[in-house]
């Protein structure tokens, strides 16, 4: 099975890694392909290139061979000027891998995807791993929950990681320390090219 982590990872944090590695582990070692938003997307916090993002990602994710990068939102935005909503790029990827494809989100996000484009074709058509990241997370109150409880799956973890890429970013602005938010090489690599959130 794929599982796709959609994600600015603007930085990559160790958080992200270890969720990732969880979940891989979680569905007998699935692939865990990481999908990083293309330069166009809106979130103001987002300033830092898609190529560099992408950089950082490898770096965190070389030792393990299990985890992917996909850059099809990026390569998408470059060809026709917009951004993919995540139900459009779940389907580019399913006709390029050709297997089973779930996504995965952490509870914090699970509360906005009534908001999500085609969400209705969305929850119908692929199975959502999510993982949690707040505290006191009752699924119930999500109003798609009950029409399609079926396609979640709740991933049962006691460690939930506050650690997040804002809070990477704060740090690193602030001139923080922040090893323990981010992977060595990650760090050196943000360091080295002067980055700024």
């Amino acid at each position: 099975m794929y599982i796709v982590f959609f994600g600015t990872f603007n930085p990559v944090t160790k958080a992200h890694i270890k969720i990732a590695s969880f979940v891989s582990n979680f569905f007998n070692n699935s692939k865990i392909i990481f999908v990083p938003v293309s330069d166009y997307y809106s979130k103001n916090s987002l300033n830092t290139p898609f190529i560099k993002r992408v950089d950082m990602l490898k770096l965190a994710i070389k030792n393990n061979k299990n985890f992917i990068i996909e850059t099809i939102e990026e390569e998408y935005f470059l060809k026709e000027h917009r951004q993919l909503k995540s139900y459009e790029t779940l389907n580019l990827i399913k006709l390029k891998y050709k297997d089973q494809l779930s996504f995965l989100i952490g509870s914090d996000n699970y509360f906005d995807l009534p908001n999500w484009y085609n969400v209705d074709n969305l929850l119908k058509e692929f199975k959502v791993i999510v993982y949690p990241r707040i505290k006191n997370f009752i699924k119930e109150d999500m109003p798609l929950y009950q029409k399609y409880k079926d396609d979640f799956i709740f991933i049962d973890s006691k460690e939930i990681f506050d650690i997040s890429s804002s809070k990477a970013r704060e740090s690193i602005n602030k001139d923080l320390d922040y090893d323990l938010l981010l992977d060595k090489e990650v760090k050196d690599y943000i360091i080295k090219n002067n980055l700024k959130f």
